[in-house]
Protein backbone atom coordinates (compact mmCIF):
# COMPACT_ATOMS: atom_id res chain seq x y z
CA UNK A 1 0.00 0.00 0.00
CA UNK A 2 0.96 3.78 -0.75
CA UNK A 3 2.23 5.54 2.32
CA UNK A 4 2.50 8.66 3.45
CA UNK A 5 5.57 11.33 2.56
CA UNK A 6 6.37 8.13 0.01
CA UNK A 7 8.13 6.14 2.80
CA UNK A 8 9.81 9.72 3.77
CA UNK A 9 8.98 9.70 7.34
CA UNK A 10 10.38 10.10 11.06
CA UNK A 11 10.00 6.97 12.77
CA UNK A 12 9.61 7.50 17.10
CA UNK A 13 11.03 4.50 18.59
CA UNK A 14 9.85 3.92 22.05
CA UNK A 15 8.96 2.46 25.20
CA UNK A 16 5.54 2.79 26.64
CA UNK A 17 6.69 3.98 29.97
CA UNK A 18 7.24 7.58 28.45
CA UNK A 19 4.17 7.25 25.36
CA UNK A 20 2.81 10.98 26.53
CA UNK A 21 6.26 12.71 25.57
CA UNK A 22 6.67 10.71 22.99
CA UNK A 23 2.96 11.12 21.48
CA UNK A 24 3.51 15.24 22.09
CA UNK A 25 7.11 14.83 20.18
CA UNK A 26 5.32 13.04 17.40
CA UNK A 27 2.23 15.91 17.02
CA UNK A 28 4.79 18.49 17.40
CA UNK A 29 6.39 16.98 14.50
CA UNK A 30 3.40 16.63 12.39
CA UNK A 31 2.77 20.36 13.22
CA UNK A 32 5.87 21.23 11.55
CA UNK A 33 5.43 19.63 7.94
CA UNK A 34 6.45 16.06 8.88
CA UNK A 35 4.86 12.42 8.28
CA UNK A 36 6.07 10.14 11.15
CA UNK A 37 5.41 7.02 11.94
CA UNK A 38 4.34 5.68 15.78
CA UNK A 39 2.65 2.70 16.69
CA UNK A 40 -0.30 4.08 18.43
CA UNK A 41 -1.18 6.38 14.49
CA UNK A 42 -3.98 4.57 12.82
CA UNK A 43 -2.81 2.64 9.90
CA UNK A 44 0.72 2.15 11.27
CA UNK A 45 -0.05 -1.18 13.13
CA UNK A 46 -2.24 -3.92 12.56
CA UNK A 47 -1.27 -7.84 11.81
CA UNK A 48 2.68 -8.96 12.97
CA UNK A 49 4.11 -6.88 15.02
CA UNK A 50 7.83 -7.18 13.98
CA UNK A 51 6.94 -7.29 10.71
CA UNK A 52 5.05 -3.67 11.08
CA UNK A 53 8.49 -2.73 12.97
CA UNK A 54 10.76 -3.98 10.74
CA UNK A 55 8.86 -2.17 7.56
CA UNK A 56 8.75 1.18 9.44
CA UNK A 57 12.36 0.92 10.33
CA UNK A 58 13.40 -0.36 6.27
CA UNK A 59 11.05 2.63 5.53
CA UNK A 60 11.94 5.38 7.22
CA UNK A 61 14.39 8.65 6.84
CA UNK A 62 15.19 8.99 10.67
CA UNK A 63 14.45 7.09 13.46
CA UNK A 64 14.37 8.97 16.63
CA UNK A 65 15.28 6.74 19.63
CA UNK A 66 13.61 7.94 23.09
CA UNK A 67 15.89 7.29 25.46
CA UNK A 68 14.82 5.86 29.03
CA UNK A 69 16.08 3.01 30.95
CA UNK A 70 13.18 0.77 29.86
CA UNK A 71 14.38 1.14 26.25
CA UNK A 72 17.37 -0.20 26.68
CA UNK A 73 15.76 -2.86 29.16
CA UNK A 74 12.79 -3.97 26.34
CA UNK A 75 13.40 -6.44 23.58
CA UNK A 76 11.28 -4.77 20.60
CA UNK A 77 13.21 -1.23 21.48
CA UNK A 78 16.58 -3.27 21.32
CA UNK A 79 15.11 -5.17 17.59
CA UNK A 80 14.31 -1.74 16.37
CA UNK A 81 17.21 0.39 17.07
CA UNK A 82 19.77 -2.27 16.36
CA UNK A 83 17.50 -2.77 12.52
CA UNK A 84 17.82 0.48 12.16
CA UNK A 85 21.93 0.53 12.99
CA UNK A 86 21.95 -2.59 10.43
CA UNK A 87 20.19 -0.88 7.72
CA UNK A 88 22.29 2.65 8.07
CA UNK A 89 19.23 4.68 9.01
CA UNK A 90 20.03 8.08 10.54
CA UNK A 91 19.18 7.82 14.03
CA UNK A 92 18.31 11.53 16.65
CA UNK A 93 18.52 9.73 20.62
CA UNK A 94 16.07 12.09 22.24
CA UNK A 95 16.78 12.00 25.99
CA UNK A 96 13.60 11.08 27.38
CA UNK A 97 14.83 10.15 30.95
CA UNK A 98 15.49 12.66 33.87
CA UNK A 99 19.22 11.50 35.33
CA UNK A 100 19.72 9.02 32.73
CA UNK A 101 22.81 9.97 30.96
CA UNK A 102 26.03 8.45 28.98
CA UNK A 103 27.82 6.06 31.21
CA UNK A 104 28.63 2.42 32.21
CA UNK A 105 24.77 1.65 32.47
CA UNK A 106 24.19 2.26 28.40
CA UNK A 107 25.26 -1.18 27.39
CA UNK A 108 24.11 -2.03 23.88
CA UNK A 109 22.23 1.12 23.45
CA UNK A 110 25.16 3.30 24.01
CA UNK A 111 26.86 1.71 21.26
CA UNK A 112 24.61 2.69 18.97
CA UNK A 113 24.27 6.31 20.24
CA UNK A 114 27.66 6.66 20.75
CA UNK A 115 29.16 9.98 18.82
CA UNK A 116 25.41 11.29 18.12
CA UNK A 117 24.24 14.73 19.05
CA UNK A 118 21.13 13.68 21.65
CA UNK A 119 18.60 15.93 22.49
CA UNK A 120 17.40 16.28 26.18
CA UNK A 121 13.81 17.04 26.56
CA UNK A 122 14.04 16.62 30.65
CA UNK A 123 16.45 19.68 31.18
CA UNK A 124 14.13 22.80 30.02
CA UNK A 125 10.43 23.21 28.94
CA UNK A 126 9.27 21.08 25.66
CA UNK A 127 9.19 24.06 23.76
CA UNK A 128 12.60 24.59 24.16
CA UNK A 129 13.80 21.49 23.84
CA UNK A 130 11.54 20.96 20.41
CA UNK A 131 13.29 24.39 18.94
CA UNK A 132 16.53 22.84 19.62
CA UNK A 133 15.73 19.18 18.06
CA UNK A 134 14.01 20.44 14.96
CA UNK A 135 16.93 22.09 14.08
CA UNK A 136 18.72 18.34 13.97
CA UNK A 137 20.85 17.96 10.33
CA UNK A 138 19.16 14.09 10.23
CA UNK A 139 15.44 15.86 10.17
CA UNK A 140 16.50 17.28 6.51
CA UNK A 141 16.56 14.07 4.80
CA UNK A 142 12.80 13.92 5.87
CA UNK A 143 12.14 17.71 3.99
Amino acid sequence: SETPGGGRWVMISYNWDVQGLAKQLCFALQASGFYVWMDILEGCMGGDTLDKMAEAVSKASVILCCVTRKYKESANCRREASYAQDLDKPIIPVIMETDYHPGGTWGWLGLIIAGKRAYDFTTTSFTEAFNEFIKAPELSLVR
